[in-house]
């Protein structure tokens, strides 16, 4: 999916596009939202297939970073207040990050119409220390036949790399919310 979405964003947006990772590595959470961070990204997508033991399950859904994770850190006075613990990167952008998420909902609502998008809040590792907008987008699931099927047609992943870059293109465009 990544590698359709790349030279899609690239193209139509002009965009520069990392990659957490290019080939079948593991790479933990941190070191994903790291790269992000590392290279000042505007907005962190993580795109991940989904499984659900419930072979009925066919949804797709669009998760933001849960709020109030990390709210029981300790106190922090003085010069060490200018610092933010990596674990609470999130908060920064939180708004930014619902919006993008909705705009995504909404684009891929257009595009694959009857489908369901639901947007959620987990406490995602690799989520909460992005320090720009973020999204974890959990495509199908891949214990359900008819989505297997259908994740694999040509036609499907053209309309859902549309959909990505249509939100992209929409978010880059969003006013900022006020409080960000």
């Amino acid at each position: 999916w990544a590698r359709r979405l790349r030279p899609a964003l690239q193209a139509r947006l002009g965009a520069t596009v990392l990659l957490t990772r290019d080939s079948d590595v593991a790479l933990d959470n941190e070191a994903r939202s790291a790269v992000a961070n590392n290279n000042q990204a505007n907005l962190f997508i993580s795109l991940h297939l989904g499984f659900s033991a419930n072979k009925a399950d066919a949804t797709s859904t669009i998760f933001t970073m849960k709020d109030g994770f990390g709210d029981t850190e300790p106190q922090i006075s003085g010069r060490d207040q200018l610092f933010l613990p990596w674990y609470l990167g999130y908060k920064l952008q939180r708004q930014r990050s619902m919006t993008a998420a909705t705009i995504l909902q909404q684009e891929l609502s257009k595009v694959l119409p009857g489908g369901k998008f639901p947007i959620r809040t987990a406490p995602l590792a690799v989520l909460g220390s992005a320090a720009m907008p973020s999204l974890l987008f959990e495509i199908g699931n891949l214990n359900n036949t008819v989505n297997a099927q259908t994740l694999l047609d040509n036609e499907f992943q053209t309309r859902l790399v549309n959909a990505i870059v249509d939100a992209v293109q929409r978010f880059s465009t969003a006013p900022p919310a006020t409080g960000n």
